[in-house]
């Protein structure tokens, strides 16, 4: 289903198709998990093997505004409230 959905991106984004296609597998792969699925920059940028943060962030840019990733700010406290 997964692989279904990012076909017009990676048509629309040519530039990025070998990063859509490899998180597109990881997303199938996950697909029949309970809950969403939580990633990194990090963990994002080794499934996609982009080697830069520019073409991660270009990567990011093309997934939130597709309504694949949804992107949530996570604060933390130093005291852990």
């Amino acid at each position: 289903m997964f692989f279904r959905r990012f076909e017009p991106l990676i048509r629309k984004y040519p530039n990025d198709a070998v990063p859509l296609e490899r998180v597109a597998r990881f997303l199938e792969s996950r697909e029949s998990s309970i809950g969403a699925v939580r990633l990194t920059p990090d963990r994002l940028r080794q499934i996609a093997g982009t080697e830069s943060s520019a073409s991660l962030a270009g990567l990011v840019a093309v997934l939130t505004s597709e309504h694949i990733l949804k992107r949530y700010l996570v604060v933390r406290s130093p005291s852990g409230d």
